[in-house]
C-alpha cells in the first residue's frame, strides 16, 4: 500500500526556489494565517506536517480534492 512519507528531498537538486508573483505570495501568507487558526483551535489533534495545503486536521490533501476544493 501507499503511505505518506515526510522527509528531506532525495537529492540537493530536488530543492528549488520558485519565483512567485507578489499577489500569489500574499494569498499564500493569508492561507498560512488560516492554517494557524486551525492549529490553535485543534491543538494536539492537528497533525502539523508543515504542509502548504493540508486537510482540516493537518493531514495531506488528496490530489483530487486539491484541484476540486482547495484550489477552487
Amino acid at each position: 500500500g501507499k503511505a505518506w512519507r515526510f522527509g528531506p528531498p532525495k537529492t540537493k537538486l530536488s530543492r528549488r526556489t520558485i519565483p512567485l508573483p507578489a499577489s500569489v505570495a500574499a494569498d499564500l501568507r493569508a492561507h498560512r494565517r488560516t492554517q494557524a487558526k486551525w492549529r490553535l483551535k485543534l491543538g494536539e489533534a492537528y497533525a502539523d506536517h508543515d504542509l502548504v495545503f493540508a486537510g482540516e486536521f493537518g493531514t495531506p490533501v488528496l490530489n483530487t480534492n486539491l484541484s476540486r476544493r482547495v484550489l477552487k
